[in-house]
């Protein structure tokens, strides 16, 4: 991000705060294109985080006695280890986020920190699980050594070859055999005292899972509402600028696009034209590829959606509940209201955003019917009138 367009960006943050603080709270909003309300976004999570409620700026809220008592413990619980301090960074970086481009990041780092302390834990697990092995077998070849010396080498050898046409035990069965024997064997109470250290750490392993599971989920829905609660005390305060520019080709085609917005109105303009989320807050710029000689993916795979989805699958995963956060990629897909097709996306080319329209049965293509893009260019206008855009609007 340039100085300009950070300066650009806290300006406005600036002039939002200063009017809430005039209003004593955030204005009310119309419809969006969809038709849902609170000004692009629906009511959905209002009982959880109304705009008026909660600063534009999303600040942290002032934390009870209580929530910093339970904050230390989740991070002492997270200490100790580097994933876990990778997550308690992310959870204080949560905590001191005030803008929408620091609470994204929050939220990334949760989930990436997140998912490699499952893995670490994992890994742990796995460590004590061999351990126990270890142990059992060690045990059972003491107790083996001790029988060869005690018996005849002939009844040692019988005894061997008939152990070895058993089937393997469990770790479960090893144990429960060895722990079962005689009091007066005297490698019972090692093997107790073994599995009972064993088993200690894995059940604190297992709760100290359980309790980051639970940080975890909280965090993140925590960032969420902070997303959202942003953009909507943004959209009910400042319109996004765009610059909108629309070509004819012959007398029937024509092409358009758009200025590249900030980073904080792209996000915007997820929230205007499609009523979703991205999930990353420089979605609509990251163009960058796994395999050159594939076209650009639609969605983030690592999120849990195919990079390149057949076309109807696609433009079904890009209509969601409004609000919901969407790993789109590259691009804003949205409709016209009441209108199957033509389908839209805005496409990131770099210096310009283009417009892409699909007809009933073909592909996305960024020469379109000139009514195609006339519909587009209307609904642009009508965000404008509404007072939802800052839109600069020229037909060449």
């Amino acid at each position: 991000m340039t100085e300009e367009k950070r300066d650009a960006e806290m300006s406005a943050e600036e002039r939002l705060k200063s009017e809430q603080r005039a209003e004593g709270e955030a204005s009310p909003a119309g419809e969006n294109v969809h038709g849902a309300p609170n000004d692009g976004l629906s009511e959905d999570m209002d009982e959880k985080t109304p705009v008026d409620a909660v600063p534009p700026e999303a600040a942290a809220p002032a934390e009870s006695a209580e929530e910093k008592k339970r904050d230390a413990e989740e991070l002492a619980l997270l200490h100790g280890t580097p994933a876990g301090e990778e997550a308690e960074d992310a959870l204080l970086r949560l905590k001191a986020a005030t803008l929408l481009e620091d609470l994204y990041d929050a939220r990334q780092r949760i989930l990436e920190s997140f998912d490699s302390l499952k893995k670490e834990m994992g890994s742990e697990k796995e460590r004590l699980e061999q351990q126990a092995q270890i142990f059992i077998r060690s045990v059972e070849n003491a107790r083996k050594l001790g029988a060869v010396q005690t018996r005849a080498p002939q009844e040692a050898k019988d005894e061997e070859k008939a152990g070895a046409a058993q089937p393997a035990q469990t770790k479960d069965e090893a144990a429960e055999a060895l722990t079962t024997q005689a009091e007066s064997d005297p490698y019972a109470g090692f093997l107790a005292a073994a599995r009972g250290r064993l088993d200690a750490a894995e059940k604190a392993l297992s709760d100290r899972k359980e309790a980051a599971s639970d940080v975890f989920r909280r965090s993140l829905r925590e960032a969420e509402a902070r997303i959202r609660s942003q953009v909507r005390g943004l959209l009910a305060n400042h319109a996004p600028r765009v610059h909108l520019t629309l070509q004819p080709v012959g007398s029937e085609n024509a092409v358009a696009w758009i200025d590249r917005p900030s980073p904080d109105d792209a996000v915007l303009l997820f929230a205007l034209l499609n009523g979703c989320l991205p999930t990353r807050y420089d979605a609509l710029f990251d163009d960058a590829v796994d395999d050159p000689t594939l076209p650009t993916p639609v969605f983030f795979e690592e999120d849990g959606f195919p990079a390149r989805p057949e076309l109807d699958e696609g433009d079904a995963l890009s209509v969601r509940e409004p609000e919901a956060f969407v790993p789109f990629k590259a691009h804003i897909p949205f409709r016209i209201p009441g209108v199957d097709f033509p389908r839209f996306r805005l496409l990131n080319q770099g210096p310009v955003i283009q417009l892409a329209a699909r007809e009933r049965g073909q592909d996305y293509a960024p020469l379109m019917p000139l009514s195609s893009a006339e519909l587009a260019c209307g609904l642009f206008i009508r965000l404008q009138v509404e007072g939802k855009l800052a839109l600069d609007f020229s037909a060449l």
